[in-house]
């Protein structure tokens, strides 16, 4: 019962945090790379939007792994990392060679994706289940597109600076946080 709850209310606060951030860094991927490493580095602007909704499955696996070993299943959480680095290996030796980086990317993803539905599998075999939550999830995704796509289409109109960047993830993200207070999410 508590460990639901716990796992819910973490997962919540994941995808309440995390999507937004995830959003904003896929809108300024090309400046956020020529930014911190030069405008050499703005060519992997795609490869960056593929890897970054991994992120999100990413910390889930990791939590979930986490779940795993404080019930007592850690060979369950080495099977999933075994399992997903061979996924990843197998799809970057086919992918690589015809798509370079987006290949690496997309595998990367993939790789996310299937160590999150393994972790997900072992933790329902536990009897570990999140407690539903059903609609709220899916008003959280609808703010954050509904508040950070606007970005977009800002961001494309205006030349993109440090400073009119801060400013309109800024913005973003009080609205943000506005929002998400008065529905109480």
């Amino acid at each position: 019962g508590q460990l639901r709850l716990l796992l819910s209310k973490v997962y919540h606060y994941l995808l309440l945090f995390i999507f937004p951030f995830i959003l904003l860094m896929m809108i300024y991927a090309e400046f956020l790379l020529t930014l911190l490493f030069g405008p050499a580095y703005a060519a992997g602007a795609i490869a960056l939007r593929i890897i970054l909704p991994g992120v999100f499955f990413f910390g889930a696996v990791y939590l979930n792994i986490s779940i795993l070993i404080a019930v007592g299943n850690s060979k369950a959480s080495g099977k999933i990392m075994f399992y997903g680095a061979v996924v990843n290996c197998l799809l970057n030796f086919v992918l690589i060679p015809f798509l370079g980086m987006i290949g690496a990317a997309f595998a990367t993803l993939v790789c996310y994706f299937v160590t999150f539905w393994l972790s997900w599998f072992y933790l329902h075999q536990e009897k570990v289940h999140l407690q539903k939550r059903g609609i709220r999830s899916y008003v959280l995704l609808f703010l954050s597109l509904l508040l950070f796509v606007p970005v977009y289409f800002i961001q494309t109109l205006i030349s993109t600076s440090v400073i009119s960047f801060l400013i309109l993830c800024t913005a973003s993200f009080f609205s943000y946080i506005i929002l998400i207070n008065r529905l109480g999410l």
